[in-house]
């Protein structure tokens, strides 16, 4: 499998599991609220974040710093429309059975 559809489902995997399996989050604060129930929102988060575990944890690259920015707000924003496509594709499957 190719590895940026790899890094594009853990970032899935992560807006997933933030927004239903960690309870704890939920009604604490409204706009938190709010950054849980939108998978476009959360999918920009997990994308940075992923970013970050793979990029960096696995050897700091060697780029400038605004080509670093750029590329993480770029993976940053490709995630949340990958995470916001997954999530209405799997909700309208949800819906089909």
């Amino acid at each position: 499998m190719d590895l940026n559809i790899m890094i594009l489902l853990f970032c899935y995997g992560l807006c997933f599991g933030i927004a239903n399996k960690i309870a704890f989050l939920h009604e604490k604060n409204d706009l938190l609220d709010q950054l849980l129930s939108c998978p476009y929102c959360l999918g920009f988060h997990s994308g940075w974040l992923v970013w970050i575990a793979v990029y960096v944890m696995n050897g700091t690259p060697t780029m400038s710093w605004s080509s670093m920015i750029a590329s993480i707000l770029m993976f940053a924003f490709s995630s949340s429309a990958f995470c916001y496509l997954a999530d209405t594709l799997g909700q309208w499957l949800e819906r089909k059975e």
